[in-house]
């Protein structure tokens, strides 16, 4: 079979893959200013627990009774407050209810509302203020997996100690652990490639599963606030790329070792990712075996049964145990589906349109959604390419390797959707559904529809990825206006964003010279994968049985 053309040379797709990866980050700090702090479900719940773990809350961490949740005028504490768990400090209450730009279902605020930056108390300062006996709010957070909690209480207590004018003011620390969030998902677009590069996929199709996570604008959102989500996601595209890398016939112990480590890790920050320990061991058995005269020997047997063992117990022992524990104190298992409504419009919405919008862009608490049209289009786009995939891969060793890659997100997607329909069952008066748990799957399926988006044309189209490119950049900015339009006020954009920059914990110079710095590097990215495209369709014209032969799918064996 003659290949469709020439590949682009190695240093330039690494290249265009570093650009993407930095234009993902800038996209994840720009949009950490954009949402103004507390309006992300339960991110005052995380930062008080974090505070309350460092030593730095001035409430005792004791259990308390189940309180009535907040109403929607109150500050931005989500239904999720309901529950036992320890009382939300005072000052964290105290620091949600300075502005209405930190309460949740409140209008768009404008300059004038916001607090000179020199002025804004830090969280210390809150808690010594003469203040009115706060409600009582209980934080539902101390039962949930523990880890997100013990890095953001790490990071709070190493500020305490190494930055200059700690404590610094409450926004600023909101800020910060932001930040920590943004860089546990700085690299999901480079372990896409590298999954992608391991499962077999040809360069093109690996240059665009990386450019196609830019594409999930919920990601960039749950990716820049405080929460459980970065982390989680973050190590399930770590144990994608080691099971890409079980799949193509690393069988280390080393790689054993950090799956199940990983795994175990991803278990101790969310219940979504019991999903991944079944998924890590199910690659060991689509793994290639080894042969012996026309045999398995029984080496590669014991190879074999007992690399899933490590991962399993390694699992077990870093973040199993928590779960454990829940279901021997008949708590059951906490998968992060059962969580409360959200506030926010669209409370009457059809399930199908809720859990499609969680996975696509609803931000905040679901305040600004992405147009309808749009993510149903981007739904019809991700379903057909995978359809296609599936379509190509006439080999059924292929086809198990696609499906492999699909099976953590469909059943992800299906638990959502049971525990939506038992909310309802139950009387609920607002959906409950909690979409976003599929993007810990979201790897797999970036890698399935790059190549069915690849095999979608017979020659291949090289301009792919620049393409995938301008599409994720125009999701990008309707996610934009969409926060925008719905936080802050303005009569025009010039005005909007200066509200914006009036809220910023960060000096303003420095935010602007950030944007222009990332729309340079956006532009860099578009060049870099133009010039990918030319040398995939340059040189001399392709002979006619090289232009109608399709490009072959990645093969069981590829590495």
């Amino acid at each position: 079979m003659v290949p469709p053309g020439p590949s682009p040379p190695e240093a330039t797709v690494s290249r265009a893959v570093g650009l993407v990866t930095a234009v993902h980050v800038l996209l994840l700090v720009c949009y950490s200013v954009l949402v103004p702090i507390f309006r992300a479900p339960d991110e005052l719940l995380h930062v008080d627990q974090m505070r309350r773990l460092a030593g730095q809350a001035d409430t005792p961490a004791t259990a308390v009774p189940a309180v009535d949740p907040p109403a929607v005028d109150a500050p931005a504490v989500d239904a999720g407050a309901a529950g036992t768990g320890p009382f939300v400090a005072p000052e964290v209450l105290a620091a949600a209810a300075s502005s209405p730009a930190y309460t949740a279902g409140a209008p768009p605020v404008d300059i004038d509302d916001a607090v000179p930056p020199r002025d804004r108390p830090s969280f210390a300062e809150l808690a010594a203020a003469p203040a009115p006996d706060p409600p009582d709010v209980a934080n539902p957070i101390a039962r949930r997996p523990p880890l997100t909690s013990w890095l953001g209480a790490a990071v709070l207590a190493v500020a305490d100690i190494v930055l200059p004018g700690w404590p610094w003011s409450f926004d600023s620390t909101v800020a910060l652990l932001r930040l920590v969030s943004v860089a546990l998902v700085a690299t999901v677009p480079l372990l896409a490639w590298a999954s992608a590069r391991r499962f077999g996929c040809p360069p093109r199709a690996s240059l665009t599963a990386a450019v196609a996570v830019l594409a999930v604008p919920q990601l960039t959102h749950v990716g820049s606030v405080v929460g459980d989500d970065a982390l989680v996601v973050a190590l399930g595209a770590v144990v994608f790329y080691l099971g890409a890398r079980v799949v193509s016939g690393d069988s280390s112990r080393r790689t054993a070792v950090l799956a199940g480590v990983s795994c175990g890790l991803a278990l101790l920050t969310s219940g979504s990712a019991l999903v991944l320990v079944p998924w890590m061991v199910g690659a060991y058995l689509l793994a290639p075996r080894r042969r012996a005269v026309g045999a398995a020997s029984p080496g590669d047997r014991r190879l074999r049964r007992g690399r899933p063992i490590i991962v399993v117990a390694l699992a077990t022992v870093v973040g199993g145990w928590w779960h454990l524990g829940h279901l021997l104190a008949d708590q059951g298992v906490q998968l992060g589906l059962d969580q409360p409504p959200r506030q926010g419009p669209g409370a009457g919405s059809s399930l199908a349109s809720r859990l499609l919008a969680d996975v696509w862009g609803a931000f905040g608490f679901r305040e600004a959604v992405l147009p309808t049209v749009v993510v149903v289009g981007a739904s019809v786009v991700l379903v057909g390419a995978i359809g296609v995939a599936f379509a190509r891969g006439r080999v059924r060793a292929v086809r198990a390797r696609l499906a492999f890659l699909v099976v953590p997100a469909a059943a992800l997607a299906v638990l959502a959707v049971v525990a939506a329909l038992r909310s309802t069952l139950s009387g609920d008066a607002v959906l409950r559904v909690e979409g976003r748990v599929v993007l810990v799957a979201l790897v797999g399926l970036v890698v399935v529809a790059a190549v069915g988006l690849d095999q979608l044309r017979s020659p291949p189209t090289p301009a792919l990825p620049a393409a995938v490119f301008g599409v994720a950049v125009g999701l990008q900015l309707l996610a934009m206006a969409a926060i925008i339009l719905r936080y802050w006020t303005g009569t025009s954009l010039g005005e909007r964003l200066r509200s914006v920059l009036s809220f910023s914990p960060w000096p303003p110079v420095l935010v602007f010279f950030a944007t222009v710095g990332a729309l340079a590097v956006v532009g860099w990215t578009l060049v870099e994968l133009l010039r990918a495209w030319r040398w995939s369709s340059g040189g001399p014209p392709a002979p006619a049985a090289t232009a109608a032969t399709p490009a072959p799918l990645p093969g069981p064996g590829a590495a």
